[in-house]
């Protein structure tokens, strides 16, 4: 039977397995929103007076709307990439209770995403062997985990 603990370390794992992927998409996203705030500068509300206008007279309240919803966009993406930095950072240390060959089982199972069945080739070992060693694996994780 899976515990809660189990699943939660198994989650971090995945987690930190995505976790470079993940920071790739974020900073492509505050790229986009940088050259949307940049492109979006000299867009105004439409005047309908009968009036002539240049190019250059835009709507302040426009400019400042947009302002606002890039700042509190940009503070959540940036938010969400120091999460991930953060949590990056744990699991190393979290990673590093472990010996060579339970770290290997967890690398090519979460990080690099092996299937179950490739482990037993890569680790030159039985099917059996592999989930002893991973179950190893996930409990002192458990327990160096509670530790922090």
């Amino acid at each position: 039977m899976i515990t809660e603990d189990e699943k939660q370390i198994k989650r971090l794992l995945w987690e930190y397995g995505t976790a470079d992927e993940r920071i790739k998409d974020i900073n492509l996203q505050i790229r986009l929103q940088k050259e949307t705030q940049e492109s979006m500068r000299d867009i105004g509300a439409v005047k309908i007076d009968g009036m002539p206008h240049t190019k250059d007279s835009s709507d302040p309240v426009c400019g400042a709307a947009i302002k606002i919803v890039d700042r509190v966009e940009m503070k959540d993406l940036v938010s969400e990439l120091t999460k991930i930095y953060e949590m990056r950072e744990m699991m190393r240390k979290l990673l590093s209770c472990l010996d060579d060959e339970e770290y290997k089982v967890i690398d090519l199972r979460y990080i690099r995403h092996i299937r179950w069945s490739g482990l037993p080739s890569r680790m030159h070992c039985s099917r059996s062997t592999v989930f002893r060693i991973h179950d190893r694996a996930i409990r002192k994780l458990m327990e160096n985990f509670k530790k922090t």
